[in-house]
């Protein structure tokens, strides 16, 4: 058993997380994101789950996975139509990201309130 690693984080989530590098996008998305034809076309070629709030989620897999200093824009969100600054749910304004991640082979992709990863070796959703 390994300590400190977040319970959301099974063995197939840390081995697409482990298996990602420099380059490599990782997304956390709803269920309205394509997230089984994007998968599709990573490496892994399918989807890892996990059923959890989104800002869960994104708490276990950031405290493994380090996020790229030497890129501009590392993490990005989706925008309210017509309002791309503001945050649901929230008063707080962000700078919104100029161009979206990209997905494919060699990139990470993901779905509903659970991630979808690829990198080198797939999808984790």
């Amino acid at each position: 058993m390994l300590k400190g690693i977040d319970p959301l984080l099974n063995a197939e989530i840390l081995g697409a997380l482990r298996a990602m590098g420099h380059g490599d996008d990782l997304i956390l998305a709803d269920t309205n994101f394509p997230s089984d034809s994007v998968a599709r076309l990573t490496a892994l070629g399918r989807l890892l789950r996990i059923d959890a709030p989104a800002a869960r989620v994104a708490k276990a897999v950031l405290s493994v996975y380090p996020l790229d200093s030497f890129v501009d824009d590392a993490a990005a969100r989706m925008e309210i139509v017509g309002d791309p600054g503001t945050l649901p749910g929230s008063s707080a304004r962000c700078r919104p990201r100029s161009t979206p991640p990209r997905a494919g082979p060699g990139r990470c992709s993901a779905s509903s309130a659970t991630p979808s990863t690829s990198g080198r070796n797939g999808p984790m959703r």
